[in-house]
């Protein structure tokens, strides 16, 4: 009798320690694995690729859209078209693991998930966007100690820039131009409230002319800035001289040579790189003593 049930006592025991052992290699398979870090990464946007490259996995990226020419070495890689006219075949073509969009690109993240390509989109409009953008594509990547190391210099740099903007004695009142026709002050869009550039105007010192705008991109008129009269005006539009400005000579910005014209991507494009755009914008944002 002893022994029948050390027999069923023996069974009983093998059969729970196999059931708790399925149980937990389930969890394990289920519960916690973590994707497959990809290793062919296609981006269709500057601010995409800026995130894959502060998180040190440039060397993953097997396409790029036009306008990505950053680090040089970028360029030697294959263009698949730009944010407007992302070209799926030639993504297709490359095989990639992952591609990395705007959340406004939905036409094409339909087409390429309808070929069976994995892709990710990404609104980068704010800090706030990049600082999420770091997070989010650090995990995708399996690199969410870089992501934390990159948001903690950043973070670094603004209190960094804050406390010199402390020390300057007033606002200088700026307008930041995104777009105008090259050789005239017509089509003029400017930055308006809640955009990247206005956040950095505010730690830089400065006050945006038309942060109470009811858009965040607004297109203006010369009437306009006429009568905001903007003490610094920053040209980031491809114009490449200044003649158009000589329509409103009166405005302090002209009157006192401070138009500042650059395609500089770093203003233009939200990418971790807010350390560099802050030291570049707080340079264009100073304002001579003897200007009104």
């Amino acid at each position: 009798m002893t022994t029948r049930i050390s027999t069923w006592v023996q069974l009983f025991l093998l059969i729970f320690v196999f059931v708790s052992c399925s149980k937990a290699d389930s969890g394990k398979s289920k519960g916690n694995s973590q994707p497959p870090t990809p290793d062919r990464i296609v981006t269709l946007t500057p601010s995409a690729t800026s995130l894959v490259v502060e998180l040190g996995a440039a060397d993953k990226i097997v396409g790029r859209d036009k306008y990505s020419i950053e680090p040089e070495k970028l360029l030697a890689l294959p263009i698949v078209g730009d944010f407007i006219n992302p070209n799926i075949e030639a993504i297709a073509a490359l095989a990639p693991q992952l591609v990395l969009l705007d959340e406004s690109q939905q036409s094409a993240k339909n087409s390429l998930e309808t070929l069976g390509i994995p892709t990710f989109s990404l609104r980068m409009h704010t800090l706030s966007d990049v600082r999420n953008g770091l997070i989010e594509v650090g995990h995708s990547l399996n690199r969410d100690e870089i992501a934390k190391q990159s948001l903690a210099t950043i973070d670094e740099k603004i209190a960094a820039v804050r406390k010199l903007a402390a020390a300057r004695s007033g606002k200088p009142k700026v307008l930041v131009l995104i777009d105008r026709d090259p050789d005239s002050l017509r089509a003029m869009i400017a930055a308006g409230p809640n955009t990247y550039v206005d956040e950095l105007l505010t730690i830089v010192g400065a006050t945006n002319i038309l942060s109470n705008s009811p858009v965040q991109y607004p297109q203006i008129s010369a009437e306009l800035i006429m009568q905001a009269q903007p003490q610094i005006i920053i040209d980031l539009s491809r114009a490449e001289n200044k003649d158009a400005y000589s329509a409103i000579a009166e405005v302090p910005a002209v009157a006192n040579d401070l138009i500042h014209l650059g395609n500089n991507p770093k203003l233009l494009t939200p990418s971790p790189q807010v350390g560099e755009a802050l030291e570049i914008l707080m340079k264009l944002t100073e304002l001579p003593s003897q200007a009104p």
